[in-house]
């Protein structure tokens, strides 16, 4: 059941006809009131999704477009789920994704990319979530990163809680395909934490668990990057003109 935060706004004043009613709220897709303290700040949308469908409802159209101001979210995953779009998060729009049973996970069912995130503003967080069996897009101008795509100043992504990517792909293309689980471009910040794991990744090229172009990686917290490769540098991790922090 989908949960959102309700923050009570002004009360209007009668007028001489009689009471004004109360207006209508529509929520998405389950109106379920939650304490302000489990749902913050005032106007985050806050639900759990088992499967794609309430993924999706929850999150709405905008999420798998542009992303562009489409507002803050917090949503707790409580099962395997296979996308069927890619998760675009963008400039202004923070989603924040956790598993309260430990069995939260977004895959891109090796057909696509699971999660994008670009733009000043834009910030993605895992907490204890997989993402796995991503795969970039081959022969385009979008290529690195398999499960995740971080790209331009302001945008960010961090791993924390034992978060894992894994799986994940950037197959051979005639372009850049860099970052087989995390690519980090132009500007971007990514935060690995808390235990998180990056492991078992492929990169047709360079950062076979993660590649930094012109951005900032940090690594801390007992996390690992193990058991990736790369065709060309940097099996692990690959930097180029970039801030890389172990």
């Amino acid at each position: 059941a989908a949960r959102i935060c309700l923050v009570p706004g002004p009360t209007a004043s009668p007028t001489r006809g009689g009471p004004t009613a109360s207006p209508t709220l529509t929520p998405r897709p389950t109106l379920t009131p939650v304490p302000t303290g489990e749902c913050w700040p005032p106007g985050t949308v806050c639900f759990a999704a088992v499967d794609w469908v309430e993924l999706y409802l929850g999150l709405g159209p905008d999420l798998f477009d542009s992303g562009v101001n489409a507002g803050s979210f917090k949503v707790d995953l409580l099962g395997p789920i296979v996308v069927e779009e890619t998760l675009r998060v963008g400039a202004g729009t923070t989603l924040v994704l956790k598993s309260s049973n430990g069995q939260g996970e977004l895959s891109g069912g090796y057909m696509r990319r699971v999660l994008e995130v670009e733009g000043h503003g834009a910030s993605v967080r895992l907490d204890g979530v997989a993402v796995k069996n991503g795969i970039g897009e081959s022969y385009s101008l979008r290529e690195e990163g398999g499960c995740i795509r971080v790209k331009g100043v302001g945008a960010t992504l961090t791993l924390d809680g034992g978060a894992v990517v894994s799986g994940c792909e950037t197959p051979q293309g005639g372009g850049n395909e860099d970052g087989g689980g995390i690519a980090i471009l132009y500007g971007a910040e990514a935060t690995i934490t808390g235990g998180s794991v990056v492991s078992e990744n492929t990169a047709a090229k360079k950062g076979g668990g993660a590649h930094a172009y012109d951005a900032t990686l940090t690594i801390s917290g007992h996390s690992e990057v193990t058991g990736n490769e790369a065709g060309d540098n940097g099996g692990g991790v690959d930097g180029i003109i970039s801030t890389i922090t172990i």
